[in-house]
């Protein structure tokens, strides 16, 4: 019996830590298989006929797809630039220059599920942006509908921004898409 149980243990134990660890991979900041950029997250391996399992699971649990890296570079935030949460309750503004590209859409997702609704006044488009004059873009997030670039998050509680860059001019399907700034998300005020 005691033979049984030590078996059992073992295996729970491998089972507990072979978890644990590929959850910290895949949520955690270890950086083996993902990349970031201040708020920015990406999986430069998404996309490839090279995926490798974490991104892969990465995008499974999350019941999607990701899109061919030859044409698209995709970047995620779930935090600002001060590394805090995205909180529906608060306003934010995401400034700066995209990086080159033949379109560009930036929308607002539920962080729990990475799913994004159907509802237009969650997304923008390269099409349908107001730029300044510096080439630059201002998009404000909130609930409240504002004036210029505005974009709704989803949901009343903690919410992702998902940039997708289709086509950037700087080196398809690698890492040099991103090499220059992205683009700040910046809280200005909460409820």
């Amino acid at each position: 019996m005691t033979g049984t149980f030590k078996f059992l243990s073992v295996i729970a134990l491998a089972a507990f830590i072979g978890v644990s660890s590929a959850n910290y991979i895949v949520y955690g900041d270890s950086g083996l298989f993902k990349r970031s950029k201040g708020e920015w997250v990406w999986w430069p391996s998404a996309g490839s006929t090279a995926i490798d399992p974490y991104s892969r699971f990465y995008f499974m649990s999350q019941s999607r797809l990701p899109l061919s890296k030859f044409e698209t570079v995709e970047v995620e935030a779930t935090t600002d630039k001060e590394g805090r949460p995205l909180d529906a309750d608060c306003i934010y503004q995401f400034s700066g220059r995209i990086p080159l590209s033949r379109w560009w859409t930036l929308a607002s997702f539920a962080a729990e599920t990475k799913s994004a609704p159907v509802d237009t006044s969650h997304s923008l488009s390269s099409h349908d942006v107001l730029f300044e004059e510096n080439g630059t873009v201002n998009v404000i997030i909130s609930k409240e509908i504002q004036a210029g670039n505005w974009i709704k998050p989803v949901g009343n509680d903690e919410f992702g921004m998902l940039l997708r860059i289709y086509n950037p001019i700087n080196n398809f399907g690698g890492d040099a898409a991103l090499s220059g700034e992205l683009p700040s998300l910046s809280r200005q005020v909460c409820k």
